[in-house]
């Protein structure tokens, strides 16, 4: 147990550092072109040079190695917390349900298989009843390994949406605007109007 997670621990080191020396290329031939280009067509060019910082792929692999990892590679690390919070009680619910599961089957067995034996739900539930509390759990159980699945699926998910809006470029020349436009005769109503250039 202690070697798996040592390699564990050591691959995912790698994953990290090899992830940090990708980031540091790009941002060295950022900055490379960047000394390169006067200032006016750098302010043209600054669209293609922030192509470079958007890893959509990249956060999408990160994240389904490492849930949350995408989420940092795209800076939006306060999302990491909500994505192993989820993930982890999930695997809790998972977890706690397998565990009831267990012993139910346990006590199925002891009363059917072993009848001298008593087992630990003896005057508590009658052998229907035992037999609907395992299906129950059983039930819930695979509800909550689907939850695992579905809530690591929707974080990769959102790491690799978020991967295309890193760049989204929010500028000054964005502009909303209303106007008041009567009209004989018309219903009350309202126009809100975007435009970038």
């Amino acid at each position: 147990m202690d070697c798996e997670i040592k390699i564990f621990l050591i691959a995912m080191s790698l994953a990290l550092r090899v992830f940090t020396l990708e980031a540091q290329i790009v941002k060295n031939e950022v900055d490379n072109h960047q000394n390169t280009l006067p200032s006016d067509e750098y302010q043209k060019n600054s669209k293609i040079s922030k192509i470079n910082f958007s890893h959509p792929k990249k956060a999408l692999i990160a994240s389904m190695t490492l849930p949350g990892m995408g989420q940092i590679i795209n800076k939006q690390a306060w999302k990491t917390p909500i994505a192993l919070g989820a993930i982890g009680g999930a695997t809790y619910l998972f977890y706690n349900n397998q565990k009831i599961v267990s012993s139910l089957k346990t006590a199925i067995n002891q009363r059917f298989l072993e009848p001298t034996e008593i087992d630990e739900f003896s005057g508590i539930y009658t052998d229907s009843q035992l037999f609907s509390l395992e299906n129950e759990y059983t039930r819930l159980r695979d509800y909550s390994f689907l939850g695992i699945l579905a809530v690591y699926l929707l974080q990769s998910l959102d790491a690799y949406a978020a991967g295309f809006l890193v760049d989204f470029d929010v500028s000054p020349t964005l502009n909303l605007s209303t106007s008041y436009s009567p009209l004989p005769l018309a219903p009350i109503g309202g126009k809100i109007i975007l435009s970038w250039p």
